[in-house]
């Protein structure tokens, strides 16, 4: 506490403010549709498989979670598209899905760095602090 002071709070826009901007951002640029159906290649890409593998794994659920979103489709997704797209003559609509998904991809994960870790810390330590509290 500030003694002989007062405490001055200023309004600053929280992280939900800058995902909702973000969110129209990406239905302005793709479309809505566009938006979709990158999503739909987004969400079920790694999630399913780690929580698949979650049981003969075992990790905590928090592990399981934070293992399945993080991964970004990257430059090397663009690199074989490309070369595929090259090699087999494809129609162009193909490389330009394949950029977008890329492209989406890198946006939502970089907006998503710094609440998923503190997030993650957050429940690490609560389990941590739960199992103290019981032994």
């Amino acid at each position: 506490m500030l003694r002989g002071a007062e405490k001055h709070r200023t309004l600053q826009p929280g992280p939900l403010l800058l995902y909702i901007l973000m969110l129209a951002l990406l239905v302005l640029v793709l479309g809505l549709s566009g938006l979709l159906r990158v999503l739909a290649v987004l969400v079920p890409r790694r999630l399913p498989v780690v929580l698949a593998l979650k049981r003969p794994l075992s990790p905590p659920w928090r592990d399981a979670l934070f293992l399945g979103w993080y991964g970004p489709i990257g430059v090397s997704a663009l690199f074989h598209l490309t070369m595929e797209a090259h090699r087999l003559g494809a129609d162009p609509r193909v490389l330009a899905a394949g950029t977008r998904v890329v492209a989406v991809s890198t946006v939502v994960h970089g907006v998503t760095t710094a609440p998923g870790p503190k997030a993650y810390g957050a429940a690490a330590r609560r389990a941590k602090a739960t199992a103290r509290d019981a032994g």
